[in-house]
This record gives structure tokens, sequence and C-alpha cells, in this order.
């Protein structure tokens, strides 16, 4: 079993869920009064999820190699 495409497939859904889940229940139950049209506050909710998204995706991805890079040439590194 690839348990790393679990985890991401798994990391997705959850994301996902939980931001409609947010999205709708401030649609019909908001914290304040509304000052923007609906669709207005759903476009900023889809330039944020997406923004999140791509910095999320960048910073799991280049992780690993910063650390990597990080404690090269250490003595007390593996290896």
């Amino acid at each position: 079993m690839d348990w790393i495409a679990l985890g991401s497939t798994a990391f997705t859904i959850a994301f996902v869920g939980s931001f409609l889940i947010l999205a709708v229940w401030e649609s019909w139950q908001p914290w304040r009064a509304l000052r923007q049209s609906t669709e207005r506050r759903w476009i900023g909710h889809g330039i944020l999820f997406t923004g999140t998204i791509v910095f999320e995706t960048l910073l799991i991805r280049s992780s690993p190699l910063l650390v990597a890079l990080a404690v090269e040439g250490k003595p007390w590194a593996p290896c």
C-alpha cells in the first residue's frame, strides 16, 4: 500500500472538505453583518484557497531539500 499517496489523498479531502464546510457555514450564519455580496466573498475564499494550496505544496515539496541543504557538511549529520 502506498502510504504517501494515501496520506496525500486524505489531506486533500480533509482540506477541501473543511474549506467547503466553513464557507457554506459562513454563508448561512455569518459572524458579522455582511458588507459584501455572497459571490464576492466566495471569490475571496477561492483566492485564499488557491493561494494556500500553492503555498503548502511548495512548502511540503521543498522542506526535505531545505533540511538536507541545512545539515550538509555538519559533523553530526548522518553520512
